[in-house]
């Protein structure tokens, strides 16, 4: 799917929405952590057109923004954002993810459900739109694709690759 990237005071900022929080650091459920990687890659490879939008940023400012339904307290620093940079990175939004090549701001909220959304701009851009966010990060909020609609998609591809993978009975 393509989408245009926002444009805020003449400069573009790519926006990523991803359903539910974060893992932990810590996860040791290996299955857990290919359905993380696989999502966060879904949710954002190929949603814009890199060649026409003059990417990848050789430098980029980072924007996660995690919203939460409750009040329990959640360190934001024990969350795995390695996945939304990897994917970014994948999805040549950005050209590495090496300190040299981004910076992050990561930042949590307060509600209706919990969700993870994602800002990434030129870093000379990211002063200005620092500020802009904050005024507006709940207008700014997409609705992201259901954890559901990806596990479904995932089985549905994994049943199909079962079935192509059995061998026939040629007796």
């Amino acid at each position: 799917m393509y989408r245009d990237p926002l444009e805020i005071h003449g400069y573009k900022v790519f926006q990523f929405a991803y359903a539910g929080s974060l893992p932990l650091n810590k996860m040791n459920d290996k299955k857990l952590k290919r359905l993380t990687r696989s999502y966060m890659e879904w949710c954002t490879h190929n949603i814009y057109n890199t060649k026409e939008s003059g990417l990848p940023f050789e430098k980029a400012k980072v924007f996660i923004q995690h919203f939460y339904k409750d009040y329990i307290i959640s360190d934001l620093d024990n969350r795995n954002h390695k996945y939304i940079l990897d994917a970014i990175r994948m999805a040549q939004i950005i050209k590495d993810d090496n300190w040299q090549s981004i910076s992050l701001d990561i930042a949590g909220y307060s509600d209706k459900t919990n969700h993870v959304q994602v800002y990434v701009v030129e870093d000379h851009n990211k002063h200005d739109f620092a500020k802009y966010l904050d005024d507006n990060k709940y207008q700014l909020i997409k609705k992201p694709l259901p954890h559901e609609m990806f596990i479904k998609e995932t089985e549905q591809f994994e049943q199909h690759q079962t079935e192509e993978i059995e061998p026939t009975n040629f007796w």
